[in-house]
């Protein structure tokens, strides 16, 4: 079983990657990559404009220069950019893959802890393969803005472990 968002060719949907460098702005860029592949227009907007729109809308959409909020995320393409956004809690697996087959853009919050750090991250939902990483080892593609490389794949278990710790927060873009 394998999903791909709009059936795009690797090579296309690498047009809109956009790499955010060493800031802590996964989620402006994240933001960028979504409303470009929802215009599909590659260079429409970049990640860094976002990110300075963002910053001056504090707790709306993100601490300033550090963090953005879940509900930035959609206030954001709200509206900046009058792109219908709903925020979901405790989505499933299966709202993923149904979200793929139905071509909506979904943004993933997920997140990590290490000793006393904890850390979220924001990226866009590409693809899922039920073998990428072998029989019945499946696996998940991102168009991820912390890598200079247009699609991350991770397995669905390590995944899983990340999508569930901020409570398997999913930003579905359209109707």
């Amino acid at each position: 079983m394998q999903n791909y968002l709009f059936n795009f060719p690797r090579t296309e949907i690498c047009r809109y990657h956009q790499y955010q460098g060493h800031s802590n702005d996964c989620g402006p860029y994240s933001i960028a990559i979504a409303v470009n592949l929802y215009y599909r227009t590659p260079h429409l907007v970049a990640g860094e404009a976002v990110s300075r729109w963002m910053n001056h809308r504090p707790l709306l959409a993100r601490i300033p220069h550090w963090a953005t909020l879940p509900w930035g995320i959609t206030f954001t393409l709200r509206s900046h950019f009058s792109i219908p956004a709903r925020l979901s809690v405790w989505s499933s697996e299966s709202d993923l893959r149904y979200n793929l087959n139905l071509d909506r853009l979904t943004l993933i919050v997920t997140g990590w802890r290490h000793g006393l750090a904890i850390g979220g991250h924001v990226s866009l939902l590409y693809a899922y393969d039920l073998n990428y990483f072998g029989p019945g080892n499946g696996g998940y593609a991102f168009l991820d803005p912390s890598s200079p490389n247009c699609l991350t794949w991770i397995t669905a278990v390590q995944f899983r472990s990340l999508w569930r710790f901020f409570g398997r927060i999913a930003i579905t873009l359209g109707r």
